[in-house]
């Protein structure tokens, strides 16, 4: 597998939808095996839930900042200095507003993310995410 393919399938996108993905099927497996008339109460919601890709995010986007080192066997050039740049401001703007998020939560624990916050967090995981196709870092 080409190492930009393989960087954005177990370096990308594993780490940021891996954990929801194994919670949307843990679900799914305790809705088949609940016994008959049986509803498993279950928060399907909370795998899509874009406080914990923030995080991610932020490692992400540092990690494609430190970028691609040029190797003899690698057709990939250097990240460039201004992409470098966008995504270090990318990573503390994730921080920054998980810090907001942890913050709202712990004054009210019913706090749930907008549809602003879910596009902003969208924006910023898909900048990276292309980033790091480009140049993945090693």
């Amino acid at each position: 597998m080409h190492e930009n393919w393989h960087w954005l399938f177990t370096e990308g996108l594993v780490p940021l939808f891996g954990a929801a993905a194994v919670f949307l099927f843990w679900g799914w497996v305790r809705r088949v095996t609940a016994g008959v008339g049986a509803k498993p109460k279950w928060a399907w919601a909370e795998a899509l839930d874009p406080v914990g890709w923030l995080y991610g995010a932020a490692i992400l986007a540092v990690q494609c900042a430190h970028g691609a080192r040029p190797s003899e066997s690698s057709a990939n050039p250097p990240v460039p200095t201004w992409l470098s740049g966008m995504l270090y401001f990318v990573a503390f703007s994730c921080l920054v507003f998980l810090l907001s998020v942890m913050a709202y939560r712990g004054e009210d624990p019913t706090w749930k993310p907008s549809a602003d916050f879910h596009f902003l967090v969208l924006v910023f995981v898909f900048l990276i995410l292309v980033a790091g196709f480009i140049y993945p870092p090693r």
